[in-house]
Formats: structure tokens, sequence, C-alpha cells
């Protein structure tokens, strides 16, 4: 689990590049398909489960920078059925837009949702 309190604490601007400098390099295209897309993000983000690891990309590497930030503090399927975006300290609207927020909110939801059903198929 990497330590992200420092986040809180940056500047705008600051925050931002420390955001970025998170995000992995390159893109994962094996997922980049229509049923892993998380409708209501402003830029495209793919996400979904593979053997209890979350797997995402974004044509955004700000995005991809926060979705890394957040999945970063999830190690298990509880926890990543019972994330809320409430639980990031960091994620308002003094760092980053209301649509950014709503985006995250919906990779979330959909963080949820898929680990739901993994329980679910698994139990």
């Amino acid at each position: 689990v990497m330590d992200l309190n420092y986040l809180q604490d940056l500047e705008q601007e600051d925050f931002y590049d420390s955001i970025i400098e998170l995000a992995p390099a390159g893109s994962n295209e094996s997922i980049r398909v229509d049923s892993n897309l998380v409708h209501g993000c402003q830029s495209k983000v793919w996400l979904t489960l593979q053997e209890d690891k979350v797997v995402y990309d974004s044509d955004s590497v700000f995005v991809k920078g926060l979705i890394t930030a957040v999945v970063s503090q999830l190690n298990t399927i509880e926890e990543m059925i019972n994330v809320k975006t409430d639980d990031y300290s960091y994620i308002n609207l003094e760092t980053i837009s209301y649509q950014r927020i709503k985006g995250i909110d919906s990779f979330i939801t959909k963080l949820n949702e898929l680990a739901s059903l993994n329980t679910i198929v698994r139990g």
C-alpha cells in the first residue's frame, strides 16, 4: 500500500504533477473493449478484474494516475466491494474538477459491482 497522505497537503499544480507521476507508462490494449468501459467518465477508462486484481487503463495520463492512487489502497475483494470516493480525502473540489470527481465515482461504482460479482461467482 502506497502512503499517499502527502497528496492532501499539495497545492493544485503540485497535486496534478504528483498524480501524473503515479500513472503507469504505456497502455493495456488487451482490456480496451467496450464491455470494460466505465460510463460517466470524461476520459475513456477501462476496468476489469483479473484473478482478484484490478486491471485498468485510460486515455488520460492524469486519470490513470488518479486511478493508480485509488487502486493502490485496495488489497482485497472486500475492500474493492466497500470502497467509496469519500475514502480519499485528496479527491475533492479543491484539487480536481467536479467532472473528474464524478468520473472517479463512476470508476469506484463499477469496481464495487465487479468485485461483488466476483464474490458471487466464486461463492
